[in-house]
């Protein structure tokens, strides 16, 4: 008997993806209407909120074209100096005859009746992350799903191609909806050129542990040093400087390099003016309960605690940014 050779099969090629078919789209949610007609409707309650999640969506990242259209039409009418609510925009989109049977001025009156009762930047800023995570996650299906087609397409002429679009293609979806990861100037060079005009540049005074004259220790941001002699407190400056980061609502880390132990570290900054609430819990989420709970006030700036009666230092009453 003999056996007929046909060949390789022949390859698959990728087609245009079918219709998005929700009861088989499994996976976190790649769209949620109500959250678009939320932020739409508080935005034209309150038009001011406009400019405060501005800069946190763009146009394409609504899933239902008629709300890409509101959107833009909001922020437009905002650019034109007034105010967005539903009768400006209503006349905007009617101007530029973008009405349409879908969009009506009825439909924004729909709109306007999903807002909750009590518009708030929080809530704004709700359903604009909402949006924005279901627009990243559509993105990284599409990405998916473009990076299978090349794949599957190539062939050993094209390969160096189709991996090169693949990369753009990576490269594009990071740009759009990836973290901003701050990059090093590739030279290492900096710029002196204030040397040769004699204008040098402004150097921020130093803020941390200001002492009974009015002159701070420490810089903000910067490595800060502390020399001399052994037993000369340089240990008890430094968590002078932690206990009014702390009581400023900022955060601190202590590495114990002399091992004098967490519990004995705890008790001088306690003896020091700081609050126990803010040493309790090392996650910070006792501090961030202090500063929510209806029992208790923030700890103000303006208003740092005394120091103990044996200590000349005087907290600092500004905070550091």
């Amino acid at each position: 008997m003999s056996v007929k050779d046909d060949g390789p099969p022949p390859r698959l090629h990728v087609v245009d993806e079918p219709p998005h078919d929700p009861e088989h789209d499994t996976g976190p949610p790649r769209r949620n209407r109500a959250a678009e007609m939320s932020l739409l409707g508080t935005l034209l309650c309150a038009g001011k909120l406009a400019a405060t999640v501005r800069d946190e969506l763009d146009a394409s990242d609504f899933d239902i074209p008629i709300h890409e259209t509101v959107w833009q039409a909001v922020h437009a009418v905002a650019d034109a100096g007034v105010t967005p609510d539903m009768g400006t925009v209503l006349a905007h989109l009617q101007d530029r005859q973008l009405l349409s049977r879908d969009l009506t001025g009825d439909y924004l009156h729909t709109l306007v009746t999903t807002a909750p009762s009590t518009t708030t930047q929080t809530q704004a800023q709700a359903y604009t992350k909402t949006i924005r995570d279901c627009a990243r996650i559509r993105a990284a299906d599409q990405v998916t799903r473009r990076l299978r087609q090349l794949i599957t397409n190539a062939t050993p002429d094209t390969v160096d191609d189709a991996l090169a679009q693949a990369v753009d293609t990576l490269d594009q979806a990071a740009g759009r909806f990836g973290p901003a990861i701050p990059t090093a100037d590739p030279t290492g060079l900096h710029d002196l050129s204030w040397v040769t005009s004699g204008q040098a540049p402004e150097i921020p005074p130093p803020t941390w542990v200001r002492r009974t004259d009015g002159h701070a220790l420490f810089y903000s941001g910067r490595v800060n040093g502390i020399y001399g002699d052994p037993e000369a407190a340089k240990t008890w400056l430094a968590q002078i400087a932690v206990v009014e980061a702390l009581n400023n609502g900022q955060t601190a880390a202590m590495v114990d390099v002399d091992h004098n132990g967490a519990d004995h570290t705890a008790a001088r900054l306690l003896l020091l003016g700081a609050r126990p609430e803010h040493l309790a819990d090392p996650t910070g989420s006792a501090t961030t309960s202090l500063r929510t709970g209806p029992s208790s006030a923030p700890p103000s700036p303006t208003s740092p605690p005394a120091p103990p009666p044996w200590c000349s230092w005087t907290p600092s009453a500004r905070c550091c940014r």
